[in-house]
């Protein structure tokens, strides 16, 4: 799909604010890589204005995310990697490793424990779930 084609969905204010999650940027952030201030960047996320979607959604189209629409309408986004990014990931990987083996659980129960281990196993989700997006992008090369 070409550049113009992919302008010619459907594109929504909250499919900006997904795009941006997805990215893991604040507002700040996206504001100061597209010239525009925040709360130019919150207006198009709100759908308060339309005034900077252009620049916003072509920024977040150069930085890897396709916005879906079905039926006219727009619905969806999701994100590409590129495959130099396997690198990053390994690094994220190791890092949270290394942070898990660092955690210590304190013996007797009580609510900082919990919270601990609920932690520790979000942790644990976090490597899983990028190893399995490592894995995607080695098989994808």
């Amino acid at each position: 799909m070409t550049r113009s084609q992919e302008m010619d969905h459907p594109f929504s204010g909250r499919q900006a604010a997904a795009a941006r999650a997805l990215l893991g940027l604040t507002r700040d952030e996206v504001a100061e890589r597209v010239g525009l201030s925040s709360a130019e960047v919150a207006a198009v996320e709100t759908g308060a204005s339309v005034a900077g979607t252009a620049v916003v959604r072509a920024w977040l189209q150069a930085a890897g995310i396709t916005f879906t629409s079905a039926d006219g309408e727009a619905v969806g986004v999701s994100m590409t990697l590129p495959h130099d990014d396997v690198v990053a990931l390994t690094r994220r990987i190791e890092a949270l490793g290394e942070g898990l083996s660092q955690a210590v659980v304190p013996s007797p129960p009580s609510p900082e424990r919990a919270l601990k281990q609920m932690k520790i196993a979000l942790a644990k989700n976090d490597v899983t779930k990028l190893k399995n997006r490592r894995a995607r992008l080695e098989e994808s090369k």
